[in-house]
């Protein structure tokens, strides 16, 4: 992994790794992720927002001035890192799927360091936790993310796209089954911010939005010397059950 996402960990690539977001207990409302509907045949999920605790919160993301550390413009090297980000700045505050006690997404990672942006497949692990299991200014969420094996190929890719189309991928696709079942040993604790951002309570501060069906995460760097908008830019959609 970069220097600069120490939030997020390499996954194994083992059937006993995965991931399903937006699933759904109810069985006559589940769809497989081999067999995905399209966009009008989805079924429409409520959601809800989640909660802006009271009290004092902690500061939003700042979306200029991570912008200018990026040198986003017409002439930016890191085109997708900026791409996410301008995306982000136009997003809204996260909805859970009401339905779904636990969800997983995957997508498109950007890692930004040394002027690069490399593009690497994440997965995101949610769950929903009792009220009483956090602290006062938290939220009743748990959060933890990681990246497909590089050894996945181009499996991550076919996996990704499916997901951001809502188009067939495959039973036996190994980024498929390393996704399905993917839950982080390490859940973080997660922060409403006194903007449109969900943040997640860690040295590498990670920044969470929704722009319809795409979560949008941005996690800087936990390197006090990283100065140039080093982190990991990414867009997930929902894996459905």
């Amino acid at each position: 992994m970069s220097r600069v996402n120490h939030g997020i960990g390499l996954v194994v690539c083992t059937a006993a790794l995965g991931l399903m977001v937006g699933c759904d207990p109810s069985p006559n409302a589940k769809t497989t992720a081999s067999a995905a509907p399209t966009e009008a045949t989805v079924p429409a999920q409520p959601q809800k927002a989640v909660p802006r605790p009271s009290g004092l919160l902690p500061k939003d993301l700042d979306v200029a001035a991570l912008s200018k550390r990026l040198g986003c413009g017409r002439a930016a090297k890191v085109k997708q890192a900026c791409r996410v980000l301008r995306e982000f700045g136009q997003a809204e505050r996260w909805a859970w799927p009401t339905r779904s006690p636990e969800a997983r997404w995957a997508g498109n990672a950007y890692v930004v360091s040394r002027g690069d942006d490399e593009r690497k497949a994440m997965v995101l692990y949610g769950k929903q936790v009792p009220t009483m299991q956090v602290d006062p200014d938290m939220l009743p969420l748990k959060l933890g993310a990681g990246m497909l094996s590089e050894g996945l190929g181009s499996a991550r890719w076919s996996l990704v796209d499916g997901i951001s189309r809502l188009s067939r991928v495959a039973r036996k696709n190994p980024a498929r089954v390393a996704a399905s079942s993917f839950t982080p040993k390490i859940q973080r604790a997660v922060q409403a911010t006194d903007g449109a951002s969900l943040l997640w309570v860690a040295d590498d501060k990670a920044y969470f939005r929704q722009q319809g069906r795409k979560v949008l995460v941005v996690e800087l760097s936990a390197n006090v010397t990283d100065q140039h908008g080093e982190g990991t830019y990414a867009e997930l959609w929902p894996v459905y059950w």
